[in-house]
C-alpha cells in the first residue's frame, strides 16, 4: 500500500487544524511570532507528522510534506513568492528545520528506541526479522524501513554497521543525529 493514501489525509487534517486557529492565533495581533510558531509546531505539525516514525517515505512524498510545511511557514512569516526568499532563509527566520530533517530525526529516534528494547518484543522482532522463503519481486524493489533508516544513518555520518553500539547508550545516540538538521537544511535549496 502506498503512503500517499496516508499523506494526503494528513495534509487535509493539518489544514483543518490550521484553519480552525485562524482567528484566535494566526490573525491575533497580540500574539508574538514566536508564540504563533510554537502553536504551529504543537498543533499543525504534530497532526501532520503523527506516527511518522515508522513511515517509509519516497522523495516525492517528503517533497509534498515539505512543500506544505514551507507554505505554512511563509504564510506565518508574511513572505510572498515575489520576495524571492530561499527555503533556508525561511527556516532560519522561523528557527525550525525542514520536514526532511524532522522525518529523519523521528525515524532515528524510533530506531534507537527499538534497538534498546528487550528481545522478544514485537517492534524489535519486526525490525530484525527476515522473510524465510519469500523472494522480492523482479524490478526495482519497494523501500523497506531498514532501507530508509540506512539512508538516514548515512546522512548523519553514522556507521551503518555499528550503529547499534551507539544506539545502546541513549545520550550518545541523541547526540549522534542532530547533525542531520544542518545537512537536510542544505539539501532544500
Amino acid at each position: 500500500m502506498s503512503l500517499d493514501a496516508e499523506i494526503n489525509p494528513r495534509i487535509g487534517k493539518a489544514t483543518g487544524v490550521r484553519s480552525k486557529l485562524t482567528k484566535r492565533v494566526w490573525e491575533n495581533k497580540i500574539l508574538t511570532l514566536s508564540t504563533k510558531l510554537k502553536v504551529y509546531h504543537a498543533c499543525v505539525l504534530s497532526t501532520l507528522l503523527y506516527s511518522s516514525e515508522t513511515w517509509v517515505t519516497y522523495t516525492n512524498q517528503e517533497a509534498k510534506l515539505n512543500f506544505y510545511h514551507m507554505r505554512c511557514l511563509r504564510r506565518q512569516l508574511g513572505i510572498i513568492w515575489e520576495d524571492k526568499i530561499t527555503n533556508c532563509e525561511v527556516l532560519s527566520k522561523a528557527k525550525t528545520t525542514s520536514i526532511f530533517a524532522m522525518l529523519s530525526q523521528r525515524r532515528l529516534c524510533w530506531l534507537g528506541h527499538v534497538s534498546r528494547m528487550d528481545k522478544g518484543r514485537l517492534p524489535k522482532d519486526l525490525l530484525y526479522g527476515q522473510l524465510e522463503e519469500e523472494t522480492r519481486p523482479v524490478g526495482r524493489p519497494c523501500l523497506r524501513f531498514s532501507d530508509v533508516c540506512k539512508r538516514d544513518l548515512r546522512a548523519t555520518h553514522i556507521d551503518t554497521q555499528s550503529w547499534e553500539i551507539t544506539a545502546g547508550d541513549r545520550s550518545t545516540w541523541r547526540q549522534a543525529y542532530p547533525v542531520l538538521r544542518r545537512l537536510k537544511n542544505e539539501q532544500t535549496n
